[in-house]
């Protein structure tokens, strides 16, 4: 449905009742960002108010980004291993082939510890980015020194964007890195700090863990979590939250300031009692083995699959449901990607019109 440019006495009519603080309030009741992106069509009196940065935050705060469904991905197959960008938004733009990773040296030198493929937004589209951690080593014994690089997808080649060394008691394997602005978050080089590389200075620094959370540990000479229980959530603001789970016991952190503050604690057997799984069901499943698979920005959600489930928890609003259920026991392993609705809201270029600015 396309927006009409009110006559010009009905616009001035319509200016005279409805002033900018009700109209404020209306916008901000709209409920989806794509419905305030189609009243900010009417005219740009309300583009701008639409599009106004104080406003979109008032709007995000009362309307938190909605999960309109998600993918569950199982098992694997036997085909060539190729990483694909799939646009759901966007399919004429097709499908985005990223090329192999840079190669690093193997040897008297230099190993690879991890590698990644991370993105972020921005001005409607991702951009790519490659995270390679390596160990130095001589006579196959680590230095203790350790480099972050990444790299930049630029019209189809890797291009060194930054490079950085710290000194680390243990390579890492396997620290979960999160890219929030400039800055790429990881589990640290002991069990008690979290590590990040500064993009900006290329540097890297470390935050401390609060007292009694540590990383979880990983099964000797395999890749597996015994238990994914800390993981980290984007902030508004470039911040970043820390989820930590023990024993069905949620804490929620938050860096402010150069540390962690707690700011939410979720006791997740009592929601699994609410739901209908009794205290034996959910013994029989297994919880020390339960994992935080996904999780969302500002902590505002996360997916556990628990045994044959795989259960969704809205923290804000505290609530817990099973969202998939496994035909068989046998086929446990698998990947939840979400769908989230796009956030900031993508405004169309204003024109010099002047009866759509009338009202």
């Amino acid at each position: 449905m396309d927006f009409q440019p009110l006559p010009a006495a009905a616009a001035a009519v319509v200016s005279k009742v409805l002033d900018d603080d009700l109209l404020r309030e209306i916008l901000l009741r709209v409920g989806f960002p794509t419905t305030l992106v189609r009243a900010a069509l009417v005219c740009t009196r309300w583009y701008h108010h639409a599009a106004d940065r104080a406003f979109l935050r008032r709007f995000r705060q009362r309307h938190p980004p909605r999960l309109p469904g998600f993918v569950f991905i199982s098992g694997f197959r036997n085909h060539k291993y190729t990483d694909e960008v799939h646009n759901l938004l966007f399919p004429e733009r097709g499908v985005v082939a990223l090329p192999q990773p840079p190669r690093v040296m193997t040897g008297n030198g230099q190993i690879s510890t991890f590698g990644l493929f991370l993105s972020r937004g921005g001005d409607g589209c991702l951009s790519y980015i490659w995270l390679a951690m390596e160990i130095n080593v001589s006579n196959w014994v680590s230095t203790g020194k350790t480099f972050g690089k990444v790299y930049m997808l630029q019209d189809g080649v890797w291009v060194m964007h930054t490079k950085a060394m710290t000194e680390l008691p243990h390579p890492l394997r396997q620290p979960e890195p999160l890219l929030i602005g400039d800055r790429i978050y990881m589990a640290g080089g002991t069990s008690n700090d979290i590590l990040v590389l500064d993009l900006a200075n290329s540097s890297f620094f470390t935050i401390q863990l609060p007292e009694g959370v540590v990383w979880p540990s990983r099964h000797e000479g395999g890749t597996e979590f015994e238990n994914r229980d800390v993981v980290f959530s984007r902030a508004d603001d470039s911040g970043v939250y820390l989820i930590d789970m023990k024993e069905l016991q949620l804490h929620i952190w938050l860096h402010n300031d150069h540390k962690l503050l707690l700011v939410d604690t979720i006791c997740l057997r009592e929601m699994c009692a609410a739901l209908g799984m009794s205290d034996g069901m959910v013994e029989d499943e297994h919880t020390d083995a339960v994992r935080i698979s996904q999780v969302g920005d500002n902590a505002e959600f996360l997916f556990l699959p628990m045994g044959r489930w795989t259960l969704y928890l809205d923290i804000r609003h505290r609530v817990l449901r099973k969202v998939y259920e496994m035909a068989s026991k046998e086929h446990h392993d698998g990947l939840v990607h979400p769908f989230m609705m796009i956030w900031p809201p993508a405004f169309p270029a204003l024109k010099d019109d002047s009866t759509r600015s009338a009202a």
